[in-house]
């Protein structure tokens, strides 16, 4: 019984905490959106790059064995050459912006679920129970709120507050998918970690790059393109070397 409710309270919470993020994100006043939408931009990119780098990137890293750098770059990669994929995909209209921000923080999301499953489940396989789990589903439920507002903020330039609401919810929805499928799975997923944390890094700093910047028309692709190539390179740089 105590597996169950550590189970249920804890993919319970991190769904929670981005509904209440994005809840609250909602709560901005229509006369004042504007004129703080560079700043609430900015916010939203801030929260996307300190996830990508310490919520993903440095424990892939940790976690990768031997060359990590080349693995976690590559994932990076990946991620970034999957959200330029979806931006082909979509049209470039008033939408296309958030269609590729909301597919990268959905995408995020899903590493983070499986975490959690996998914390749950990792403590029941090695005798503690699934409490011993609780903690990182404590971690990743707090980032997100500011991570559930930092989606919703930019869809409240286009969308209404309900399916601006909406949308926060459905990016949630994805962890306690993904996490039911990490305690089940936690035998087999623990060596694809380090590879869709790394892609889903690589996904939302290309988002960073391409949506969320000050730009001229057009060159938002080709701005997260070379951004993403340089991150790789330091970072390969910097583990190598360092």
């Amino acid at each position: 019984m105590e597996n169950v409710f550590a189970v249920v309270f804890s993919l319970s919470f991190i769904f929670i905490m981005t509904v209440s993020g994005s809840l609250c994100a909602c709560f901005i006043p229509e006369s004042k959106f504007g004129k703080w939408f560079p700043y609430l931009n900015g916010f939203s990119g801030g929260v996307m790059t300190a996830a990508s780098v310490w919520s993903l990137i440095l424990p892939a890293l940790k976690s990768a064995g031997s060359f990590a750098a080349f693995k976690v770059g590559g994932g990076v990669a990946v991620g970034g050459i999957f959200i330029l994929l979806i931006s082909a995909l979509f049209p470039e209209d008033e939408n296309a912006g958030f269609n590729r921000l909301f597919v990268a923080m959905t995408a995020h999301n899903v590493p983070e679920g499986i975490a959690v499953g996998f914390a749950l489940g990792s403590g029941v396989v090695g005798g503690a129970g699934a409490i011993a789990g609780v903690s990182v589903a404590l971690g990743i439920g707090i980032q997100n709120l500011p991570e559930g507002a930092a989606l919703v903020l930019p869809a409240r330039e286009i969308y209404s507050r309900k399916k601006a609401f909406l949308k926060g919810v459905i990016s949630g929805a994805v962890e306690p998918i993904s996490g039911i499928f990490g305690f089940l799975a936690v035998k087999f997923i623990a060596v694809l970690m380090p590879y869709l944390t790394a892609f889903s890094a690589g996904a939302m700093l290309f988002v960073v790059f391409s949506e969320l910047n000050v730009k001229k028309d057009g060159d938002g692709i080709k701005l997260a393109v070379g951004a993403i190539f340089g991150f790789i390179v330091m970072m390969i740089m910097d583990v190598s070397l360092g």
